[in-house]
C-alpha cells in the first residue's frame, strides 16, 4: 500500500514539476519580469504541489521499505500425518490415521 502512494506522489511530483517549468519558461519568455501576479502564483503552486508530491513519495517509500525490512518471514503452513494406535473391543488394536490441513 505505502509503495503504491509512492508511486502516485512521485507521479504528481513529475506532472506538477514538468508543468510549473514549462509554465515558468513561457513567463520568461513572455512577460519577465513583469507578468501579472495570478499566473506567476499559478506557477508557484504548481511548484509547491510538485515540492510536497515528493516529500510524499519519499516518506511513502521509505515505510515501505521500512515495512519490507522490519516484516518477519512466516514460516510455510503444514500438513501434518498422525498415525495412533488404538485398542478395540476385545483384543484388537486398530491403526487411526489423522490427516490435517493448512
Amino acid at each position: 500500500m505505502a509503495a503504491g502512494i509512492g508511486v502516485v506522489a512521485l507521479s504528481s511530483f513529475a506532472y506538477f514539476g514538468l508543468s510549473a517549468d514549462g509554465d515558468a519558461a513561457d513567463l520568461r519568455r513572455t512577460c519577465a519580469p513583469n507578468c501579472a501576479p495570478d499566473r506567476v502564483d499559478a506557477v508557484r503552486s504548481k511548484l509547491v504541489l510538485a515540492n510536497v508530491s515528493l516529500g510524499v513519495g519519499v516518506a511513502a517509500f521509505g515505510v515501505a521499505g521500512a515495512l519490507w525490512l522490519l516484516k518477519g518471514s512466516a514460516p510455510p503452513p503444514s500438513s501434518s500425518l498422525r498415525l495412533d494406535v488404538v485398542p478395540t473391543h476385545g483384543r484388537g488394536a486398530a491403526v487411526v490415521a489423522t490427516f490435517s490441513a493448512p
